[in-house]
């Protein structure tokens, strides 16, 4: 835990002169947690109700922190989040965050305790958000980077988005019981962790398309964390202790550089678009997710890897000529563009479709193109190198990925190609974020065919 400790507390200096503040103060993964945690919880909460939220398939864990803070004199209590109506998993809406706020509030709740690993992690985290209150997270999985993130990924009304929220003050893991998660959740985890070599590449393009030198610090932290995690691929696949936490730490360092960033960007690239956008569709058609976002996302690095590929093989010349008989969108101004979006996206309900069409807007603003298209040429050597980097570290994540017996296509996840295909030309309309995405639509041949 040497790793994350470095983090926590500091302020650091961006490149922009700007300063980022971490506001997670503690970082514990020890199978004596709990009574860490409510000694630290009595510490900034010794009288108002201390609330643990957890849902159906997690409220077997709070009875060893309600013994743990009772001990302390603290008053615990329990708030479950009810599943959705047809018996899935409660999901991370506007509904249920306002719904779980209203309770919090009720109760004039001091602190709030997370039970679970991503969906009640991000609905606690943006409900005491809300609230002004602090938050701390007993993670139970490790699923995902969002702990330590001061994002949360959530649908508002119909359309999967991002919200900037600060993190956990706290954040804490019994190896034992990360260990007892389906493997399945280990294996999102690793999945989304994976993406750190596409989504800091993306990163670094889009600043050099802006004239930005890429500000390397947030890729800095999770390096070591990430290799570490890599060379545990199989343990971590087994569901072993000792391989779950050093995953768990990696996907909290991972979320650190985000709330360094001020931006998901490091952590989230295409790869990360055609796991959102598959699931608004699914979500949309009332369908559950084929997957947990991590495991998606480990198939998205497999579909966006061959990208950086090519790409990575083109010199300045070949670019240039292939801009010049690439197309545009089409003009966001021009009624042609509104039945584009609706072509494209006609898997989505209205809602959903209305907010896309809004980022696909601002991102595909012709005089934006242009000059991105000139910045192409003009920084193309600088740029190949960021996709060469992200294309030697493709090998080893397929790798890692399935000695951990992590699903590796679409098939893995019972997806058609079509749809697969489909999701993955379409998703870059979804978020003003330039990705590889865009690069492969500007410059590679049928970009979109899954081989």
């Amino acid at each position: 835990m040497d790793t994350i400790h470095q983090w926590l507390g500091r302020t650091i200096v961006r490149n922009d002169g700007s300063e980022a503040d971490i506001p997670v103060r503690w970082a514990v993964i020890d199978p004596s947690v709990e009574p860490i945690l409510a000694d630290h919880a009595s510490s900034i909460c010794p009288e108002k109700p201390i609330v643990l939220v957890s849902d159906q398939r997690t409220e077997r864990y709070v009875p060893a922190l309600e013994e743990a803070l009772t001990s302390l004199g603290c008053s615990p209590v329990r708030l479950c989040v009810a599943d959705q109506p047809n018996g899935e998993p409660p999901v991370t809406d506007d509904t249920t965050i306002a719904s779980v706020r209203a309770e919090l509030q009720s109760l004039g709740t001091g602190l709030a305790v997370s039970i679970g690993s991503g969906t009640i992690n991000d609905i606690t985290k943006a409900s005491a958000d809300e609230l002004q209150i602090p938050f701390f997270s007993y993670g139970t999985a490790a699923s995902m980077n969002g702990y330590t993130s001061s994002v949360v990924a959530m649908y508002e009304k119909g359309l999967k988005i991002t919200r900037t929220v600060p993190p956990a003050l706290g954040v804490y893991a019994n190896p034992n019981v990360v260990a007892q998660a389906p493997t399945v959740l280990a294996l999102a985890g690793l999945g989304d962790l994976c993406s750190k070599p596409f989504a800091c590449a993306d990163a670094a393009v889009a600043g050099h398309l802006i004239q930005q030198t890429p500000w390397r610090v947030p890729e800095e932290m999770v390096a070591v964390a990430f290799e570490q995690s890599l060379n545990h691929a199989e343990p971590i696949g087994k569901g072993d202790p000792d391989g779950v936490s050093v995953l768990l730490e990696a996907l909290w360092i991972s979320g650190l550089s985000m709330t360094v960033a001020g931006t998901s960007a490091p952590a989230s690239g295409g790869e990360h678009l055609w796991s959102h956008r598959l699931d608004m569709a699914r979500h949309d058609a009332d369908q559950p997710p084929v997957g947990y976002h991590g495991v998606q996302v480990g198939v998205a690095c497999g579909l966006v890897g061959p990208m950086f590929a090519k790409l990575a093989e083109l010199d300045t010349q070949a670019v240039k000529t292939r801009l010049a008989q690439a197309p545009f969108e089409p003009d966001p101004s021009s009624a042609e563009f509104k039945d584009w979006i609706a072509s494209r996206h006609a898997d989505l309900g209205t809602s959903s479709r209305a907010g896309v069409e809004q980022q696909a807007a601002a991102k595909y603003d012709r005089n934006r193109r242009s000059h991105q298209r000139d910045r192409l040429v003009e920084a193309w050597e600088t740029i190949v190198k960021e996709l060469q980097t992200a294309r030697d570290a493709a090998v080893r994540i397929q790798s890692a990925l399935q000695l951990s017996t992590a699903a590796r296509t679409p098939t893995d996840l019972n997806l058609d190609s079509d749809t697969a295909e489909h999701i993955l030309e379409v998703c870059r309309d979804m978020r003003d974020r330039h990705t590889v995405l865009d690069l492969a639509a500007d410059l590679l041949p049928n970009p979109w065919r899954i081989v």
